[in-house]
């Protein structure tokens, strides 16, 4: 979710199309799987259309968090800025907090103390568990990234392979954590992603023909079945432990290999057209606020949850249309306050003596002297 390393330029024409829409579909996919993960109750016996339907969907956009963070790992890996990039997402967290807060408290819902307290300090108090882990990554993010421009790539590739493979098989295979990944909820996890972007920024050239890449995003989301099918064809004790496998949390291979995939897929993409790029570039640039807004405690347990809870279907169609409207609906809302939210930080960045970065502070002195030197030559015709 970071904003910075993708607003390179300020006209958008430069901005790589791929890692917007691969941001854009990151976002996309957390709001369709709160709707889904969160709400849409079932009959206690669906028809096998809707159960796939439901379960082939949540396999695919639970990748949204790898999505996040492989992308981060791949923009960031070349860059040596990193105090804008805690700074920021610091003071935008914040704001939503606090104003998320207000919002709720107006709309009537109840709040404590605890709440103002945890919005005003969001990273300390794991508010956002995201936030408090990408923090952790920013710290170390100047030594991931030497470290990963200085190694060779065939000892970088064997590394961060066995570290996610036993990290994911371990977490699929064996009850608890013995790594400490959280299951995907933390710093560690999101270290690991963060890697295999920086590995594909440094070391993968050409992208993955889409075929194969969309066959393996199908496949690995329909990872759900394994555990029933193992159930089925395996005998006795092997058959029980099979079935109570939990094959897609963060850390697994199959949730792995679907924001692999699709970030493949994303890489295929070239100019989308004026309309298009404009589009992607905001929804990607404001991915970090959808989030936040969306997932905002206050607002997750007094509106947000309550009301996907009343969300029933029985149909395929009910599941496709009301799945549709609600996070539609949801994306559109937190987007509009996102970008409230942004003009108003704009506004503020305006009044001050002196805001921007350092390349605008150098165009902005070459304007000046090339003023000067004008007015000279005129001054000596």
């Amino acid at each position: 979710m970071d904003r910075e390393a993708t607003h390179r330029q300020a006209d958008g024409r430069h901005r790589d199309a791929g890692i917007d829409l691969f941001k854009a579909l990151a976002v996309v996919f957390v709001v369709v799987h709160h709707v889904v993960d969160c709400g849409v109750s079932m009959p206690e016996t669906p028809g096998f259309a809707l159960r796939e339907l439901r379960y082939g969907l949540h396999g695919l956009v639970y990748a949204c968090v790898d999505m996040f963070a492989l992308a981060t790992g791949y923009l960031c890996v070349t860059s040596r800025k990193t105090a804008g990039r805690v700074l920021r997402p610091w003071l935008q967290t914040v704001a939503i907090g606090l104003a998320g807060t207000a919002l709720c408290r107006a709309a009537g819902a109840e709040t404590e103390a605890s709440d103002w307290l945890r919005a005003a300090f969001p990273v300390v108090t794991g508010e956002y568990w995201y936030v408090t882990a990408y923090f952790a990554l920013c710290c170390l993010m100047p030594l991931l990234n030497a470290g990963a421009r200085a190694t060779d790539a065939a000892v970088f590739r064997k590394s961060l392979a066995t570290l996610a493979l036993a990290a994911g098989v371990s977490s699929v295979l064996f009850p608890g954590d013995p790594f400490v990944l959280k299951h995907g909820y933390g710093f560690a996890w999101m270290l690991v992603m963060y890697l295999a972007g920086a590995y594909w920024r440094l070391h993968v050239a050409a992208p993955p023909r889409p075929v194969p890449c969309a066959a393996v995003a199908i496949a690995a989301s329909h990872a759900y079945l394994l555990p029933s099918l193992g159930k089925r064809l395996l005998p006795g004790a092997a058959g029980a432990w099979s079935g109570g496998l939990d094959v897609t949390p963060y850390t697994s291979p199959a949730t792995v290999a679907v924001a692999l995939a699709v970030f493949g897929l994303c890489r295929n993409v070239r100019d989308p057209g004026s309309f298009a790029r404009k589009a992607l570039s905001s929804l990607s640039g404001a991915s970090l606020g959808i989030y936040l807004w969306l997932v905002h405690p206050v607002f997750w347990r007094a509106f947000w949850r309550p009301g996907l809870s009343r969300v029933v279907v029985a149909t395929p169609w009910q599941f496709v249309w009301k799945t549709a409207l609600a996070a539609v609906c949801a994306l559109a809302a937190a987007w509009t306050l996102e970008s409230l939210r942004a003009h108003l930080f704009r506004l503020a960045e305006g009044a001050l003596p002196y805001h921007g970065s350092e390349a605008d502070a150098a165009k902005a002195a070459a304007h000046s002297a090339a003023v000067a030197t004008a007015k000279t030559d005129c001054c000596r015709q």
